[in-house]
């Protein structure tokens, strides 16, 4: 799927869907250019992207984007093997939401946070076997505006080289983790 940038904000919502085996230079599930996005029930998973978002690629300073029940496994790309989000104007949700077995060869296995300019939220989700050489599970790159917040989560068997399960860098804004497990993730170095 591919959604570009249109005039005003596009509100686009896709369910019981999986969305497998796609390529593309940028996201190669889903690129949403600028446009909110909601994705509830559906699984991306096999997906391979040449650059960022092998399962989802999401940009754009007046999107929002949430993403619920759903799995996001199997994707590769250089950034964000599962998941690659620059910007967003609006909240970021992750909710019960899997991902799994994601690589990058770059930056964020499992999640790629590019800047977010407001509240990056992952609530009762599981973040597991994701690789990358920063940030296995999570990398999350210098907030604008917003918080980052983990909650009822589980981050586990992540590996990278630096970051096992999370690598945050250059943050200069709140950073909540509750309730949640980060266990049995590795780094090299």
């Amino acid at each position: 799927f591919d959604i570009p940038l249109s005039p005003g904000d596009v509100k686009v919502g896709i369910s019981g869907l999986t969305i497998t085996n796609g390529k593309a230079e940028t996201g190669g599930g889903i690129r949403v250019q600028d446009e909110s996005l909601t994705l509830d029930d559906v699984a991306l998973t096999g997906n391979t992207a040449i650059g960022n978002g092998g399962g989802l690629h999401a940009d754009g300073f007046a999107m929002t984007l949430t993403v619920r029940n759903s799995t996001i496994s199997g994707n590769t790309a250089r950034g964000g093997g599962g998941v690659y989000v620059e910007d967003t104007k609006g909240v970021t949700t992750f909710d019960r939401v899997v991902i799994d077995g994601n690589t990058a060869s770059e930056k964020g296995g499992g999640i790629f946070f590019y800047d977010p300019d407001n509240d990056v939220v992952i609530n009762n989700s599981t973040i597991t076997n994701n690789a990358a050489p920063k940030g296995g599970g999570i990398y999350l790159y210098s907030q604008d505006n917003g918080s980052f917040t983990i909650s009822n989560s589980t981050i586990s068997g992540n590996r990278a080289t630096v970051g096992g399960g999370v690598y945050l860098y250059d943050i200069d804004h709140p950073v909540f983790i509750t309730n949640s497990t980060i266990s049995g993730n590795t780094a090299t170095n």
